[in-house]
C-alpha cells in the first residue's frame, strides 16, 4: 500500500543523493540519521486502532473515480463503531493511520499580564 507515513520509503528516497554536491550530501546524510532515531507518530489502522473513544488526527485516503488517490491530514473521532469523519468528499474516503493529539502549548508564565 503506498501511502504518506510510509517513513521507510520516504528515506530510501532521502538517500538517492544523484545530482547532489558533497556538501547537500553531507547535510542529507545527516538528516536521514536524524528520522532514524525518532520514530513515527502515526500508527496504521492496518496495525492498530486506538484503544480509547476520542477524537484523534488522522490520514485519509480519498479514493477518485478516475483511479488516483489523495492523503489529507484531519481529524475524527473513534468509538465502539469505528471511525466518525465528517467530510464532504463525494467519492470513498477511509481513515488509513491515527495519532493522538499532542499536548497543548502552555508556554511561559507571564505575572505581567
Amino acid at each position: 500500500m503506498s501511502e504518506l507515513i510510509d517513513r521507510q520509503q520516504a528515506l530510501k528516497d532521502a538517500r538517492s543523493w544523484v545530482g547532489m554536491n558533497w556538501y547537500e550530501q553531507h547535510l542529507m546524510r545527516n538528516v536521514v540519521e536524524w528520522l532514524d532515531e525518532f520514530p513515527s507518530p502515526w500508527v496504521p489502522v492496518e496495525k492498530e486502532c486506538p484503544k480509547e473513544e476520542g477524537s484523534y488526527i488522522v490520514t485519509i485516503q480519498c479514493e477518485h473515480v478516475d483511479g488516483w488517490d489523495d492523503y489529507v491530514t484531519g481529524f475524527a473521532d473513534w468509538s465502539e463503531y469505528g471511525w466518525d469523519i465528517i467530510c464532504f468528499y463525494p467519492g470513498q474516503i477511509k481513515v488509513v493511520a491515527w495519532m493522538e493529539f499532542p499536548s497543548p502549548y502552555k508556554g511561559e508564565k507571564n505575572d505581567n499580564i
